[in-house]
């Protein structure tokens, strides 16, 4: 999962109007897109570097074992410019559950989501992320890329395009721009258009907030020993759009942008399969 919740009003995954302004795309993400037409994923990408820039300690080197069970932390910071609320920068949190399996050389990553929450930095609105929505995100497969570097063993991965309250066509053209877009679904089930998030306010109380959203989560980070993994954050392509909400001064879509700097994950271990109740912050 790679939800991006960007406060206090939406998801980045995760990262999340009539008022119809474009999202906000940066040069990193136009690269991303550049990469998918030329065929090419991230994974892709990296991995041929890999392939110029070490070949000789790529065949000397096996890479290590990752294959068990696994805790992830996933935390992204997001900017983004809210209307009424004015400007707020968030920190989501998502743990998963995690499996690598497959062979030595071919090393596969499973994840399960099992929490998710945003964090202002200002006080300015709590973020509710119902139950519903986290049961809702899908679980992913994608594989890992392992290389040697300078700095010890490199690992990258790409978890592949997250749909949030819609499931695109063939041509992946962008989230839905309205509720009655065909694309759009009621993701978690409450009768609701797209996925639902809450926002508390102390003039508002509760608004609910229907969106949607596209978000693609790059992993790259080293190996500390075998039972440890650490490193940087990417979020490629990321759209999201408020379809709907209880309160009409609230279906707006904001500029936001994604604080690469700030946004890490951490991968550590687990003696046997731990259940998602017992992944806790």
């Amino acid at each position: 999962m790679s939800v991006t919740i960007t406060l206090g009003i939406l998801l980045s995954m995760t990262t999340l109007g009539v008022a119809c302004s474009a999202p906000t795309i940066t040069a990193r993400q136009r690269s991303a897109g550049a990469l998918r037409e030329r065929g090419m994923t991230h994974a892709g990408a990296w991995g041929a570097a890999a392939l110029w820039s070490t070949p000789a300690r790529a065949e000397e080197e096996e890479a290590p074992d990752l294959r068990g069970h696994w805790r992830m932390d996933l935390r992204v910071v997001s900017h983004a410019d809210i209307p009424v609320l004015g400007t707020a920068t968030v920190l989501s949190h998502s743990i998963f559950k995690v499996l690598i399996d497959g062979t030595a050389q071919t090393q596969v990553q499973h994840t399960e989501p099992c929490y998710l929450k945003a964090y202002p930095e200002r006080a300015i609105a709590r973020t509710i992320i119902p139950r519903t929505f986290v049961d809702a995100l899908p679980n992913k497969t994608f594989p890992l890329t392992l290389e040697p570097d300078a700095e010890g063993w490199r690992l990258q991965a790409d978890m592949l395009p997250q749909y949030i309250g819609y499931t695109p066509d063939g041509a992946d053209d962008g989230v839905p721009l309205e509720p009655d877009d065909p694309r759009v679904e009621d993701t978690d089930d409450d009768g609701r258009p797209g996925a639902t998030i809450r926002l508390n306010l102390p003039l508002f109380d509760d608004v609910a907030l229907y969106t949607a959203q596209r978000a693609q989560t790059l992993l790259d980070g080293h190996l500390s020993g075998v039972d440890r993994v650490s490193g940087g954050v990417n979020i490629a392509g990321f759209q999201q759009r408020t379809l709907s909400a209880s309160n009409r001064l609230f279906v707006s879509n904001p500029n936001i942008e994604i604080d690469q700097g700030r946004s890490t994950f951490e991968m550590v271990r687990l003696p046997g399969e731990t259940p998602c109740d017992e992944l806790t912050p």
